[in-house]
């Protein structure tokens, strides 16, 4: 993949990281371009050769930090429950111009909703981490439930009670009234010894 400019795009509209911020540019290529406080890093990536993707990634530097994965600039925007949070989710680029517009859009969100985190504000990185905590357990809860559902389901037409059982009452907390309608129907019809 040819350069699009991101060197030239990220310094235009992220150079105020530099001249007014205190950080320094520690990467640039490309496809990659770093910029590092002493506690924090801000990085465009382009993915240049596969998804054609553009990133903004915001992360803590630091020996405790070195097992974090940094933050997506969409992971700071559902924070801040931005209306533009789904625009930049998955930024796809194949022109320069696309990029160069991107690029101006990742630098005006970053300084409209990050200004907490290109100053290192250790609360509001606890703060996003606790997101992203909430959104990998209510992820991991909903494929469980869709799998549970789908056992219940074939289970419940085949009148396996004891199958329906053990695929929903596990996840009972979570199920819909209906749902805890057949799991109760099911154990009344799975019998004493089926239940577990």
């Amino acid at each position: 993949m040819p350069d699009l400019g991101l060197q030239t795009q990220t310094e235009r509209h992220f150079g105020f990281l530099v001249s007014e911020k205190g950080y320094k540019c520690t990467q640039s290529t490309p496809y990659q371009v770093r910029f590092d406080s002493p506690t924090t890093f801000i990085e465009l990536v382009y993915d240049g050769n596969r998804s054609f993707e553009l990133g903004l990634l915001v992360g803590k530097n630091g020996s405790e930090t070195d097992a974090i994965p940094p933050f997506s600039i969409d992971e700071i925007l559902r924070l801040r429950r931005a209306p533009e949070a789904k625009q930049f989710s998955l930024v796809q680029v194949t022109s320069g111009e696309v990029l160069a517009s991107f690029v101006q859009q990742l630098a005006q969100m970053l300084i409209t909703y990050g200004a907490d985190f290109i100053a290192g504000n250790k609360h509001s990185f606890a703060e996003l981490a606790e997101q992203r905590s909430s959104e990998v357990k209510a992820y991991a809860l909903e494929r469980n439930l869709r799998k549970a559902r789908a056992e219940a389901d074939t289970a419940w037409h085949k009148k396996d009670y004891p199958g329906v059982v053990r695929a929903l009452k596990p996840l009972r907390a979570a199920l819909t009234a209906a749902e805890v309608g057949k799991l109760e129907f099911a154990e009344k019809h799975s019998g004493p010894d089926n239940c577990n």
